[in-house]
């Protein structure tokens, strides 16, 4: 075990507690003791696993946060949005322009018509 505690071997002389709890219980007792014994190994080999999958997944976070400059991972965080609001910003001001341009280009085309008829209109009535 890692952490330095075996439960077997917490007990010296196996034969020696068996024979006390066959005295004091019979096998049920011994069944039920090394039940005991085999579910604390199994719970104490699942916390080594557990510490081990902390340690690896410490060690990944590491690895992760260093990948950014000076370890700034907010700072990089911060550099990614302010380019999405700036991009944000450009189509909107392309959204605008093309409102704008579309806008005027529609008054543009009234008012050609609209002089184009006026000065229709006073030839036609000037020639009479």
């Amino acid at each position: 075990m890692q952490n330095g505690f075996n439960v077997k071997q917490s007990f010296n002389m196996v034969n020696a507690w068996q024979e006390e709890a066959k005295k004091l219980g019979g096998d049920a007792l011994v069944e039920a003791i090394q039940n005991l014994i085999d579910g604390q190994e199994q719970i104490l080999t699942k916390l080594d696993d557990i510490e081990k999958e902390n340690l690896a997944n410490k060690n990944q976070i590491e690895n992760i946060v260093k990948a950014f400059p000076n370890n700034d991972y907010e700072g990089h965080r911060r550099y990614h949005q302010t380019l999405i609001d700036i991009l944000e910003e450009k189509r909107k001001l392309r959204i605008a322009i093309q409102e704008k341009t579309l806008s005027g280009l529609i008054w543009w085309l009234l008012i050609f018509f609209g002089l184009s008829a006026w000065e229709y209109i006073k030839s036609k009535v000037g020639a009479r």
